[in-house]
């Protein structure tokens, strides 16, 4: 569920549900939750104190799915259009001229060189 919208007198909620899966998996999920609409229904009459039980709606919400597919397509232009990195001449010169230690640690031991 990915949110409600409730009518002003109450009498009405569209209940919107995101579903991951293929076109069929999603269409067996929302015929299966439709069918299901009267069961939520008195179970939400048992929870609510109104007057009145909102008739539940249930509407496929694309909007998840397509966020996952937006930021896969921008990955997707980002790795496409990357420069390749360049460095940077003070690292590459410190790099250069880095010493190595005469005295290493393996272990517990010291060895010298």
């Amino acid at each position: 569920m990915t949110r409600a919208e409730v009518s002003a007198d109450l009498q009405h909620a569209k209940v919107y549900v995101s579903i991951m899966g293929t076109a069929k998996e999603q269409d067996l999920s929302m015929h299966g939750l439709r069918h299901a609409a009267g069961y939520i229904q008195s179970k939400l009459a048992k929870r609510l104190q109104t007057r009145f039980t909102p008739t539940v709606r249930f509407v496929l919400d694309q909007g998840v799915k397509n966020s996952i597919e937006i930021s896969r397509l921008i990955n997707e232009a980002l790795a496409q259009t990357a420069l390749p990195a360049r460095r940077c001449p003070l690292t590459e010169q410190r790099r250069r001229n880095r010493r190595i230690p005469n005295k290493v640690v393996l272990g517990a031991r010291r060895q010298e060189f």
